[in-house]
């Protein structure tokens, strides 16, 4: 088989449905089949996913989720030279989405893997739309193929060398049989893209395999999303997001007034409720940048509670 489609699910409600069957309606040349990997949902999703044409559903138990065993346990499960991995919230913007994934694999046989475009759901808050569009546009404009670096290109350079993300992906199955994902809780795509890269692979950017997907976090949600990614950035890759409490404050109240003027332009007309709302997200993301680079090292209470992988609250 030439392409599979892995999708890791848990209450996936509507928007599971909605990437469901853009999924099921995508147009290729190819036979392709679709698995889903539900961890104990509770909503009816795997009931849905049972009932679908075309999809296998694997149950597993919910203590038995990581992100980055269950990925080994679905390209283990499917068959296909080529698997495509999607998170339930992310709904494929067109029905040449895989077409798209497959045609660039194709066109780059040095690729181990790829990640696609995101672009924010229609009505998304817009500081997350915001945010989306510009990290995703910034790969849009760059190169779409990323080789190993040197090893003494700086911790920055690599980092965006090898960003990837299991969200909307594209892996081959002869470089995952030589590099498996790590079997960790947080940051498995970033940790497989460096380790490919390691062993000689390259990484790339498909445009074409775009995607709707965007969160609506509430600041205290945020800010535990902020700590999980600064301790991973700190403790995998040796990149401190933000090391000290000045710079956290000062970038805080860049970011306050930064995103009120992008609030402004979206709602005008409600500046108390915009400045509020900039201040929160701000703070809120400083804050979990913060506490995450400097407890990137510790286990204990502190990290319990921040985290939102420590506490079984991140999505699949």
């Amino acid at each position: 088989m030439k392409v599979s489609v892995a999708l890791l699910t848990k209450d996936g409600g509507p928007g599971l449905r909605e990437c469901v069957r853009a999924v099921r309606g995508q147009r290729l040349d190819h036979d392709f089949e679709i698995l889903a990997i539900d961890s104990g949902s509770r909503d009816g999703s795997a009931q849905f996913l049972r009932a679908e044409p075309g999809v296998s559903l694997v149950p597993i138990d919910p203590l038995a989720f990581q992100h980055g065993r269950t990925r080994n346990e679905a390209m283990r499960r499917t068959r296909g030279e080529l698997v495509a991995f999607l998170t339930q919230d992310a709904v494929p913007a067109h029905d040449r989405w895989l077409a798209g994934f497959v045609a660039f694999m194709d066109a780059h046989p040095e690729v181990a893997g790829a990640f696609g475009h995101q672009e924010p759901h229609a009505g998304a808050d817009p500081l997350e739309a915001w945010e989306v569009a510009h990290h995703f546009g910034s790969f849009a404009a760059g190169p779409e193929v990323f080789s190993p670096l040197d090893e003494h290109a700086p911790p920055e350079a690599r980092l965006r060398n090898h960003f990837f993300s299991n969200v909307n992906s594209c892996i081959r199955r002869r470089a995952w049989e030589r590099v498996p994902f790590r079997e960790v809780p947080f940051g498995e795509d970033q940790l497989w893209a460096s380790d490919a890269q390691a062993a000689g692979f390259a990484t790339g950017f498909c445009r074409a395999a775009t995607v709707f997907h965007s969160h609506d976090y509430g600041p205290a949600t945020l800010a535990r999303r902020r700590y999980d990614e600064a301790r991973f950035m700190r403790r995998e890759l040796g990149v401190g997001v933000i090391a000290s409490w000045p710079e956290a404050v000062r970038i805080a109240r860049a970011h306050t007034s930064y995103f009120e003027g992008r609030l402004a332009q979206a709602r005008p007309g409600r500046p108390v409720a915009n400045w509020a709302r900039a201040r929160a997200r701000a703070w809120a993301s400083a804050l979990g940048n913060w506490a995450g680079t400097r407890l990137a090292h510790r286990d204990g209470l502190a990290h319990r509670l921040l985290s939102l992988t420590e506490r079984g609250r991140a999505a699949p």
